[in-house]
């Protein structure tokens, strides 16, 4: 009996183990169309649509927790959070230095979950 019960627990414990790498890949996706969204909007010099992207990117960043995984995609998203809040501030050598540091983890990002297909 004990072996049945292994092995149900083994079949239960699966779609668990699954859901940080579709929650990361769901973010990783999210990160690419947040991206396009502020390059789009930093053209257009739209502050409204920059300011709902930064609102939007810490309220995902609040929701991830640093024990998930994927700590690049996490990283990531603190990253842009900063760069959009260097943007607003008129920080221009903080918003270069950011978007340096978040491409860098949006690539780790995307190896991690990459990787773990």
């Amino acid at each position: 009996m004990k072996p049945a019960a292994a092995l149900l627990a083994l079949f239960l414990a699966l779609p668990a183990a699954a859901a940080p790498q579709a929650d990361a890949r769901e973010l990783l996706d999210w990160l690419h169309a947040a991206r396009d969204d502020i390059n789009r909007a930093g053209k257009a010099k739209d502050k409204v649509a920059l300011g709902r992207l930064r609102r939007e990117a810490a309220q995902r960043l609040n929701a991830w927790p640093e024990s998930a995984g994927f700590p690049d995609c996490r990283a990531a998203l603190a990253e842009m959070v900063d760069f959009l809040n260097a943007y607003q501030r008129k920080d221009y050598a903080g918003r270069d230095r950011n978007g340096w540091r978040f491409r860098r983890h949006l690539a780790g990002c995307e190896h991690a979950v990459a990787g773990n297909w």
